[in-house]
């Protein structure tokens, strides 16, 4: 981390500074949706940085995103060896669960979360998305209910409310 006051920028440790220009790489490679580019320049901090899960994590996230999710639960599974508790990755690690169509799984991972509060952003989400695929619909309304109350303008939960309000009738 940096460091900034009136006389400009403090100096940055090396492994540092090198850390964060890969992932500003990275963050400019993704948002102009040069994949490729943005893989190397992640494969670039694992090599460097091997025990910096920030980098297994966005791996992951390019699998996802390509469909390619037995290569993105490796990259999670290599992040969660470095880091087991860390919440992005058991996050991300739920979300591919749910993707690939294994509920019990991804709600075992959001439950054994529960006692980590605070939840991370999306957690909340998922859990209700989670209840209501494993058949719990009154679980899962409560919390889009709760979060609509949060997030008033959020399409996605207000989808899944409407939803969940048609299925009743």
């Amino acid at each position: 981390m940096l460091l900034l006051s009136d006389q400009g920028c403090a100096t940055a440790p090396k492994g540092a500074e090198s850390k964060r220009s890969l992932m500003e790489e990275y963050s400019r490679d993704i948002s102009s949706h040069h994949i490729d580019a943005a893989r190397a320049a992640l494969l670039e901090g694992t090599r460097l940085y091997p025990t910096e899960t920030v980098f297994w994590n966005d791996l992951a996230y390019l699998d996802f995103l390509e469909g390619h999710y037995p290569s993105a639960a490796k990259m999670l599974n290599r992040g969660l060896m470095i880091d087991p508790g860390n919440q992005g990755l058991l996050l991300n690690k739920a979300r591919l669960y749910l993707a690939e169509g294994d509920v019990a799984n991804a709600k075992k991972i959001l439950f054994r979360m529960l006692p980590r509060h605070p939840w991370l952003h999306g957690y909340r989400l998922l859990l209700a998305i989670v209840e209501v695929k494993d058949g719990n619909i009154e679980a899962g309304r409560i919390l889009f209910e709760d979060l609509n109350d949060h997030h008033p303008g959020d399409a996605l939960i207000k989808s899944y409310l409407q939803k969940l309000n048609e299925s009743e009738k």
